[in-house]
């Protein structure tokens, strides 16, 4: 039989309590998982320890009798499509193969919600370390500034992973459908792949369309029709610019502090944060690599956090220099990186805010689709919207 494991040791993310409001939690078999999970990993696991809870995922670590070996077990809240799970672990394989960013070993899974353990499960590797979240703001310049070399070190290989248009369509997309009216029983739906970016863009505009098309008395398909026309003024005026056209890129999607894990300063006689592991590619998809170089949104200014503006503005500077010393001074990919950063505007940041990276009920996309289209027509719209005087920064400087 298996026990309930509530020791915790120190400084790593795993033993870290959840501190968002929870939903209930998951009632798997579990000793069907530490049954099925011990064979396949070639040990005896006999402890386990429930981590967090998400939104949409439950994580639990599973132990050895003496608690030297460790994995993780991610459940699933509700049923996901077997085929965003396949694309997550082939993602997963695929970066673990081609680059040196820390990405976990998956040891075995069961996407049959009727299996044994009683729903979805995925066990991979157990990668030590903290969620940058929980160490950023205790950290000095220097290793602030070393954690975003880092990041940037991330980006620098996935820009080198390519998808040229004439091997690789753009896409495909996975979303959640249902996020807003029902989060716990949300569905994960597929579009695409895509022949061209703006079809890339269309599709996602379309996804709203049929969504809110029965909205009462809302003339959703003429309002979202004009954020096309936008975008594809947009496209057609930057055809040539390498920060939109192919070859594609992959991008991690939710690429920020949460997903990707630190050494702690704390207990390591205060070396350098080192980067230990980048996880949740779940929808991780070939994308335009103007959305792939982009400012981590910890560094961007927030009218929340203006204590943080003074730090931020060093830090913008060096992260953009990092990303350039990834590739050889004034090669192509040099000349992209600056590209991509320079031409950071209201057009691509704010679509992609409020169509790309959460759900919205009706009411409050209308808001912000007819702010946007206002803004553009206007030409009024900001590439950051978190501070209210917000401006540009200098011009972006390269490597000396």
């Amino acid at each position: 039989m298996h026990q309930y494991d509530e020791q915790a040791a120190s400084g790593a993310s795993s033993n870290d309590s959840y501190d968002s409001d929870e939903l209930p939690p998951l009632e798997p078999n579990v000793d069907e998982l530490l049954s099925l999970v011990s064979h396949q990993v070639g040990r005896q696991l006999l402890f386990i320890r429930r981590l967090t809870r998400g939104r949409y995922h439950e994580v639990h670590a599973l132990f050895s009798p003496d608690r030297q070996w460790s994995c993780i077990a991610r459940l699933s809240r509700s049923i996901e499509s077997t085929a965003k799970l396949s694309s997550e672990l082939a993602t997963m394989k695929y970066v673990r193969a081609q680059t040196r960013i820390p990405v976990p070993e998956v040891y075995c899974y069961d996407f049959s919600p009727t299996n044994s353990v009683g729903m979805q499960f995925i066990a991979m590797e157990h990668i030590p370390g903290r969620h940058l979240y929980q160490i950023w703001d205790d950290l000095t310049m220097d290793h602030k500034k070393a954690t975003l070399s880092q990041i940037a070190a991330v980006l620098g290989q996935l820009a080198q992973l390519k998808f040229p248009q004439e091997d690789f369509k753009l896409g495909s997309l996975l979303r959640m459908k249902n996020q807003v009216d029902d989060p716990k029983n949300g569905v994960t739906v597929a579009s695409g792949p895509f022949t061209s970016t703006f079809d890339y863009f269309a599709s996602v505009i379309e996804g709203e369309i049929i969504h809110h098309r029965s909205s009462e008395g809302e003339d959703v398909d003429s309002l979202l029709f004009d954020v096309k026309s936008i975008l594809q003024a947009y496209n057609l005026q930057h055809a040539s610019s390498s920060s939109i056209r192919p070859p594609f890129r992959l991008l991690h999607a939710d690429f920020d502090d949460q997903n990707v894990l630190f050494t702690d300063p704390k207990y390591t006689n205060g070396a350098p944060p080192r980067l230990t592991g980048v996880i949740d590619w779940e929808y991780a998809h070939t994308a335009p690599v103007y959305f792939l170089y982009e400012y981590p949104i910890f560094i961007q200014d927030n009218d929340n956090e203006q204590n943080a503006y003074v730090t931020n503005a060093i830090l913008r500077p060096h992260f953009v220099q990092e990303l350039c010393t990834q590739f050889p001074r004034d090669s192509e990919a040099y000349m992209e990186v600056r590209e991509c950063m320079s031409a950071k505007c209201s057009t691509l940041n704010t679509f992609r805010d409020i169509f790309m990276l959460c759900g919205m009920e009706w009411k409050m996309l209308k808001s912000c689709v007819l702010e946007y289209i206002r803004e553009e027509k206007d030409g009024t719209g900001e590439a950051y919207r978190s501070r209210f005087d917000w401006v540009p920064d200098h011009e972006i400087e390269g490597d000396e």
